[in-house]
């Protein structure tokens, strides 16, 4: 149960990775009731018209995880996400955490 009174928080997860592949991935990690819960959808992070197709402006919290390759092109990645996510019609009032590489 999540914060906002004992309702349970809805989790999605946008990336550029086929839907199947991100279920997999997520039942290899996680009890298959939970992974069922989460929404997956495949867009780009980067892109504002994907971010607010997954209503990120109403967002009780985002995350924003660093990708594989090398730090320095991950971690532009990740500071891109961010601007996108601050340069929506309606930007998130919500924490944004970010994840980055140690060079």
């Amino acid at each position: 149960r999540g914060r906002d009174g004992g309702k349970s928080l809805r989790l999605v997860v946008l990336a550029d990775v086929e839907v199947d592949d991100m279920r997999r991935e997520l039942v290899r990690h996680l009890p298959s009731q939970v992974a069922q819960r989460i929404q997956l959808r495949r867009g780009f992070p980067s892109a504002c018209e994907d971010l607010m197709r997954v209503s990120a402006c109403s967002a009780g919290e985002i995350i924003v995880l660093a990708d594989g390759g090398p730090h320095e092109r991950a971690d532009l990645r990740t500071v891109r996400v961010v601007l996108s996510l601050v340069a929506l019609p309606v930007a998130p009032v919500c924490p944004i955490i970010a994840e980055v590489n140690r060079s």
